[in-house]
Protein backbone atom coordinates (compact mmCIF):
# COMPACT_ATOMS: atom_id res chain seq x y z
CA UNK A 1 0.00 0.00 0.00
CA UNK A 2 1.35 3.48 -0.84
CA UNK A 3 2.65 5.39 2.16
CA UNK A 4 0.10 8.22 2.45
CA UNK A 5 -1.07 9.48 5.81
CA UNK A 6 -4.71 9.66 6.93
CA UNK A 7 -4.92 13.45 6.69
CA UNK A 8 -3.69 13.36 3.08
CA UNK A 9 -6.27 10.74 2.16
CA UNK A 10 -9.20 12.47 3.84
CA UNK A 11 -8.19 15.84 2.36
CA UNK A 12 -8.01 14.32 -1.11
CA UNK A 13 -11.47 12.75 -0.83
CA UNK A 14 -12.97 16.02 0.42
CA UNK A 15 -11.35 17.91 -2.47
CA UNK A 16 -12.70 15.36 -4.95
CA UNK A 17 -16.25 15.77 -3.65
CA UNK A 18 -15.92 19.53 -3.88
CA UNK A 19 -14.83 19.23 -7.54
CA UNK A 20 -17.70 16.82 -8.25
CA UNK A 21 -20.23 19.23 -6.72
CA UNK A 22 -18.86 22.06 -8.86
CA UNK A 23 -19.01 19.93 -12.03
CA UNK A 24 -22.09 17.69 -11.68
CA UNK A 25 -22.33 16.83 -15.40
CA UNK A 26 -18.68 15.96 -15.92
CA UNK A 27 -17.77 12.44 -16.93
CA UNK A 28 -15.44 12.03 -13.95
CA UNK A 29 -18.21 13.12 -11.58
CA UNK A 30 -20.61 10.53 -12.97
CA UNK A 31 -17.89 7.93 -12.71
CA UNK A 32 -16.41 8.66 -9.30
CA UNK A 33 -18.81 10.66 -7.11
CA UNK A 34 -20.96 7.77 -5.89
CA UNK A 35 -18.00 5.46 -5.15
CA UNK A 36 -16.30 8.31 -3.28
CA UNK A 37 -19.31 8.91 -1.06
CA UNK A 38 -19.67 5.20 -0.34
CA UNK A 39 -16.01 4.78 0.50
CA UNK A 40 -16.05 7.86 2.75
CA UNK A 41 -19.12 6.56 4.58
CA UNK A 42 -17.46 3.19 5.22
CA UNK A 43 -14.21 4.89 6.24
CA UNK A 44 -15.90 7.23 8.72
CA UNK A 45 -17.85 4.31 10.19
CA UNK A 46 -14.68 2.26 10.54
CA UNK A 47 -12.91 5.15 12.26
CA UNK A 48 -15.79 5.76 14.69
CA UNK A 49 -16.16 2.09 15.58
CA UNK A 50 -12.45 1.45 16.06
CA UNK A 51 -12.07 4.54 18.26
CA UNK A 52 -15.16 3.65 20.31
CA UNK A 53 -13.91 0.11 20.95
CA UNK A 54 -10.40 1.35 21.68
CA UNK A 55 -11.80 3.60 24.41
CA UNK A 56 -13.88 0.71 25.78
CA UNK A 57 -10.86 -1.60 25.84
CA UNK A 58 -8.68 0.97 27.61
CA UNK A 59 -11.44 1.55 30.18
CA UNK A 60 -11.65 -2.18 30.90
CA UNK A 61 -7.85 -2.26 31.22
CA UNK A 62 -8.04 0.55 33.77
CA UNK A 63 -10.71 -1.25 35.79
CA UNK A 64 -8.66 -4.45 35.73
CA UNK A 65 -5.60 -2.57 37.02
CA UNK A 66 -7.69 -1.12 39.85
CA UNK A 67 -8.95 -4.60 40.73
CA UNK A 68 -5.44 -6.07 40.90
CA UNK A 69 -4.17 -3.06 42.81
CA UNK A 70 -6.84 -3.72 45.44
CA UNK A 71 -5.57 -7.31 45.73
CA UNK A 72 -1.96 -6.14 46.14
CA UNK A 73 -2.94 -3.58 48.79
CA UNK A 74 -4.96 -6.19 50.68
CA UNK A 75 -1.97 -8.56 50.61
CA UNK A 76 0.24 -5.86 52.15
CA UNK A 77 -2.44 -5.08 54.70
CA UNK A 78 -2.72 -8.67 55.94
CA UNK A 79 1.08 -8.94 56.05
CA UNK A 80 1.16 -5.89 58.36
CA UNK A 81 -1.58 -7.40 60.51
CA UNK A 82 0.35 -10.65 60.82
CA UNK A 83 3.53 -8.81 61.78
CA UNK A 84 1.62 -6.83 64.40
CA UNK A 85 0.53 -10.02 66.20
CA UNK A 86 3.95 -11.66 65.94
CA UNK A 87 2.94 -14.31 63.41
CA UNK A 88 5.79 -16.34 61.93
CA UNK A 89 6.50 -18.14 58.66
CA UNK A 90 3.84 -16.29 56.67
CA UNK A 91 4.48 -15.24 53.04
CA UNK A 92 6.18 -11.85 53.13
CA UNK A 93 6.97 -11.20 49.49
CA UNK A 94 5.91 -7.77 48.23
CA UNK A 95 4.41 -8.09 44.75
CA UNK A 96 3.39 -5.20 42.52
CA UNK A 97 -0.12 -5.20 41.12
CA UNK A 98 0.94 -5.17 37.46
CA UNK A 99 2.64 -8.57 37.81
CA UNK A 100 -0.70 -10.35 37.89
CA UNK A 101 0.51 -13.95 37.71
CA UNK A 102 3.06 -13.49 40.49
CA UNK A 103 0.53 -11.56 42.58
CA UNK A 104 -2.06 -14.34 42.37
CA UNK A 105 0.59 -16.89 43.34
CA UNK A 106 1.50 -14.80 46.39
CA UNK A 107 -2.15 -14.46 47.38
CA UNK A 108 -2.67 -18.21 46.97
CA UNK A 109 0.24 -18.82 49.32
CA UNK A 110 -1.18 -16.33 51.81
CA UNK A 111 -4.63 -17.93 51.66
CA UNK A 112 -3.10 -21.35 52.27
CA UNK A 113 -1.29 -19.95 55.31
CA UNK A 114 -4.43 -18.27 56.68
CA UNK A 115 -6.47 -21.46 56.29
CA UNK A 116 -3.85 -23.45 58.15
CA UNK A 117 -3.56 -20.88 60.95
CA UNK A 118 -7.11 -19.54 61.20
CA UNK A 119 -7.73 -21.24 64.55
CA UNK A 120 -5.01 -18.95 65.96
CA UNK A 121 -5.68 -15.83 63.86
CA UNK A 122 -8.92 -13.97 64.52
CA UNK A 123 -8.95 -12.06 61.24
CA UNK A 124 -8.07 -15.02 58.98
CA UNK A 125 -11.63 -15.71 57.80
CA UNK A 126 -12.23 -12.02 57.08
CA UNK A 127 -9.20 -11.81 54.81
CA UNK A 128 -9.97 -15.13 53.13
CA UNK A 129 -13.42 -13.79 52.22
CA UNK A 130 -11.92 -10.51 50.97
CA UNK A 131 -9.37 -12.28 48.80
CA UNK A 132 -12.04 -14.55 47.36
CA UNK A 133 -14.21 -11.58 46.47
CA UNK A 134 -11.35 -9.50 45.08
CA UNK A 135 -9.92 -12.32 42.96
CA UNK A 136 -13.37 -13.08 41.57
CA UNK A 137 -13.75 -9.44 40.58
CA UNK A 138 -10.27 -9.24 39.05
CA UNK A 139 -10.81 -12.46 37.09
CA UNK A 140 -14.04 -11.07 35.70
CA UNK A 141 -12.31 -7.83 34.71
CA UNK A 142 -9.53 -9.78 32.98
CA UNK A 143 -12.12 -11.62 30.90
CA UNK A 144 -13.69 -8.28 29.96
CA UNK A 145 -10.29 -6.94 28.90
CA UNK A 146 -9.71 -9.97 26.68
CA UNK A 147 -13.20 -9.69 25.19
CA UNK A 148 -13.00 -5.96 24.45
CA UNK A 149 -9.48 -6.35 23.01
CA UNK A 150 -10.76 -8.95 20.55
CA UNK A 151 -13.59 -6.63 19.55
CA UNK A 152 -11.19 -3.72 19.14
CA UNK A 153 -8.89 -5.83 16.97
CA UNK A 154 -11.84 -6.81 14.80
CA UNK A 155 -12.62 -3.17 14.11
CA UNK A 156 -8.95 -2.40 13.53
CA UNK A 157 -9.09 -4.99 10.76
CA UNK A 158 -12.22 -3.31 9.41
CA UNK A 159 -10.43 0.03 9.47
CA UNK A 160 -7.42 -1.45 7.66
CA UNK A 161 -9.67 -2.86 4.93
CA UNK A 162 -11.44 0.47 4.60
CA UNK A 163 -8.10 2.27 4.35
CA UNK A 164 -7.15 -0.05 1.50
CA UNK A 165 -10.43 0.86 -0.26
CA UNK A 166 -9.72 4.58 0.16
CA UNK A 167 -6.21 4.24 -1.24
CA UNK A 168 -7.35 2.11 -4.18
CA UNK A 169 -10.13 4.58 -5.05
CA UNK A 170 -7.80 7.57 -4.94
CA UNK A 171 -5.38 5.73 -7.19
CA UNK A 172 -8.14 4.98 -9.71
CA UNK A 173 -9.50 8.54 -9.60
CA UNK A 174 -6.13 10.17 -10.01
CA UNK A 175 -5.17 8.03 -12.98
CA UNK A 176 -8.62 8.39 -14.54
CA UNK A 177 -8.99 12.12 -14.06
CA UNK A 178 -5.44 12.75 -15.23
CA UNK A 179 -6.23 10.93 -18.46
CA UNK A 180 -9.47 12.89 -18.90
CA UNK A 181 -8.17 16.34 -17.91
CA UNK A 182 -4.38 16.27 -18.10
CA UNK A 183 -2.08 16.83 -15.17
CA UNK A 184 -1.90 20.59 -15.83
CA UNK A 185 -5.68 21.05 -15.71
CA UNK A 186 -6.93 23.62 -13.18
CA UNK A 187 -9.69 21.23 -12.14
CA UNK A 188 -7.28 18.35 -11.69
CA UNK A 189 -4.98 20.54 -9.61
CA UNK A 190 -7.78 21.72 -7.30
CA UNK A 191 -7.45 18.31 -5.71
CA UNK A 192 -4.62 17.86 -3.21
CA UNK A 193 -3.51 14.43 -4.35
CA UNK A 194 -1.29 12.38 -1.99
CA UNK A 195 2.21 12.41 -3.47
CA UNK A 196 2.68 8.70 -2.83
CA UNK A 197 -0.39 7.60 -4.80
CA UNK A 198 -0.12 7.53 -8.61
CA UNK A 199 2.31 10.45 -8.63
CA UNK A 200 2.43 12.88 -11.57
CA UNK A 201 6.18 12.31 -11.86
CA UNK A 202 7.21 10.74 -15.17
CA UNK A 203 3.75 11.52 -16.60
CA UNK A 204 3.97 13.76 -19.65
CA UNK A 205 0.47 15.20 -19.78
Amino acid sequence: MPNANIIELETCLADCLHVFEQNPQAEYTKLYEEPTRKVMTRWNKAIDLSETHHIKWRQEEKEARIAYKSIALTLREVQRELRSIGAVDFPQSRVMYWDQELLLQAVDQMCTYLKEQKSDIDFADSYLERFDRLIGGATSETKEVDSTLKEFQRFVDMRRESLHEVTALIYDMRVGMRRMLGKKSDIYNQIRWPYAIASDENVLF
